[in-house]
């Protein structure tokens, strides 16, 4: 194989980590927000339910009513135990993680590779898949069907490729 062979061999694997970490990140980013909007409808309902609920037994409704306090106490237990918010900072951490690698694979394959001999490229490549790989093993799970087919659809709109790149 010869050394052009190689360099575009390494070019095309860093246009997939590139890819891979661009899908993966919209993907967290999408899963992220789904736990916020989760989050904030448990905090807004748990609330909302409380103070009316409260509100009408301060001004003598039944004693029945009594229960909206307690349903509204199992959507504040509910939200404690799950955390949306907490799993929600940890994909939008995922995401930008993998962002940050998506920009680093670009610049090393559009870029830095005409600055580096063979061997260096190939060390640079090698280094921003193994990122990869380990950031896929530490992140949360992005098994979520429907957040991967709208990070899909989001990535092929073009909303990630720069206003300067895009084709008139």
């Amino acid at each position: 194989m010869n050394n052009i062979d190689k360099t575009q061999n390494l070019i095309v694997e860093c246009r997939q980590i590139h890819e891979d970490a661009m899908y993966t990140a919209e993907t967290h980013y999408q899963i992220s927000c789904k736990h916020l909007r989760l989050a904030r409808v448990l905090k807004i309902t748990a609330t909302a339910v409380t103070i009316i609920a409260s509100f009408f037994l301060l001004i003598g409704a039944p004693n029945w009513v009594a229960w909206f306090c307690m349903i509204s106490g199992v959507a504040t237990i509910l939200s404690a135990f799950l955390d949306p918010e907490r799993s929600a900072r940890e994909h939008d951490t995922a995401g930008k993680s993998f962002t940050i690698l998506k920009h680093d694979s670009r610049f090393a394959h559009e870029v830095s590779r005409q600055f580096m001999s063979e061997q260096e490229f190939f060390h640079r490549v090698e280094g921003l898949r193994e990122r990869y790989n380990s950031l896929v093993q530490m992140s949360p799970s992005t098994r979520d069907e429907k957040a991967w087919a709208k990070a899909r659809t989001k990535v092929k709109s073009g909303v990630h490729t720069a206003d300067f790149r895009q084709k008139k």
